[in-house]
């Protein structure tokens, strides 16, 4: 299963926004995701670019990227 999920591509499709976030979700996988270019983990970074660290312009990029 672990050869399967390391192959390119497949964490550009996992939704992270469906992952129970009560359970500790390894910042790895997160980091993978978001290198895959992963559309839910584009949005929050890009939530997290506009509202926490005030940066409007690149927080939008990400979220149209999304």
């Amino acid at each position: 299963m672990k050869a399967l999920a390391d192959r390119r591509r497949v964490y550009h499709f996992f939704d992270v926004l469906s992952f129970l976030w009560g359970l500790a979700m390894p910042s790895e996988l997160l980091k993978t995701c978001y290198e895959e270019r992963n559309p839910s983990t584009l949005y929050i970074e890009g939530v997290q670019f506009f509202y926490t660290f005030e940066k409007q312009e690149e927080g939008l990029a990400l979220v149209k990227r999304a």
